[in-house]
């Protein structure tokens, strides 16, 4: 009997080189065939016992295609975790002087470098906006406010404390989809106490656009209405209802705005500044909204 050669084809999956791109799973093309003999004939193969209903029939190439599928995810993951970007911050910081060397004004600004491998164009756009949105610039007004308090300090043989003009910046979610930057201010220009707030930069980590309300919204239900309503549940516990003004609810709306949030590793972070909702004493007060409870109501691209 001549001897019989059989071949046997298995499928290979191939892994886009995109960040982020998922690739779908196919089964092996199952490929049929006759046994071919050593002078080229076809001969029929003989008839192989078929497996029972819900059985798997486990061929040779079973280990190699699993350890394929999985190369593939691993690849994958990897083509991701490539396009998180990288954020460095460097404080940037000048000062305006009087003639006797008396620092009058302080100056602070992030100097906010992005690199997001792969994706030049988002890069580009985000870098664009952080430069124009945080650039480093001389208030002259308060300069010369500043030299007239001290001219003035001076003469009442006070004691001179320096105004300030200072931004920080921490990153609060960085992955592929989302860049998010929660940005510190605190301005002091005389008086008891200097005046702080904190508000949200953040940005589709694949388009470079800057996110706001419009943009996350999912179409089922009007997010600004579906966030207003969980701050109002929130001001109703414990935790809130000693830090309001009795007539904060006309004042919630603005809350809700562009640059009110920021995204963090649990949910969107909606920040009321000192006075909006209540005293100075209440200090900064913050809304968490949970990406379980934004599931359905904000795209789940941009949810985690």
């Amino acid at each position: 009997m001549k001897t019989r050669k059989i071949a046997l084809l298995t499928a290979l999956l191939l892994c886009l080189s995109a960040c982020g791109s998922s690739v779908p799973e196919q089964d092996a093309p199952v490929v049929a065939s006759a046994a071919v003999t050593s002078d080229g004939g076809d001969t029929e193969s003989p008839a192989e016992p078929k497996p029972d209903a819900g059985e798997k029939s486990l061929l040779p190439s079973d280990a190699p295609l699993a350890e394929a599928e999985a190369a593939v995810q691993d690849s994958v993951s990897e083509g991701v975790a490539d396009c998180i970007p990288q954020v460095d911050i460097i404080a940037v910081e000048r000062s305006f002087d009087a003639g006797d060397g008396t620092q009058l004004v302080h100056y602070a600004r992030p100097d906010i470098t992005v690199t997001i491998p792969d994706r030049p164009e988002a890069e580009e756009q985000i870098q664009f906006d952080l430069d124009n949105s945080l650039q480093l610039t001389s208030d002259e007004q308060l300069e010369t406010q500043a030299q007239e308090d001290y001219d003035w300090a001076q003469e009442a043989g006070m004691t001179w404390i320096t105004y300030c003009d200072e931004l920080d910046a921490e990153v609060v979610r960085a992955d592929s989809h989302v860049l998010s930057l929660r940005v510190d201010v605190y301005t002091y220009t005389g008086g008891v106490h200097g005046y702080y707030y904190s508000y949200g930069i953040s940005y589709d980590a694949e388009t470079g656009e800057r996110l706001g309300l419009k943009n996350l919204s999912a179409g089922v239900t009007d997010l600004s209405s579906y966030v207003r309503n969980i701050i109002l549940t929130l001001c109703q516990t414990e935790e809130y209802k000693d830090l309001l003004y009795e007539d904060y609810k006309p004042y919630i709306n603005d809350v809700i705005q562009d640059s009110h949030f920021y995204f963090t590793d649990d949910g969107l972070t909606f920040v009321a500044e000192p006075y909006l909702l209540g005293p100075y004493a209440a200090g900064q007060i913050e809304f968490p909204i949970s990406y379980e409870d934004l599931s359905g109501v904000v795209k789940d691209i941009y949810l985690k």
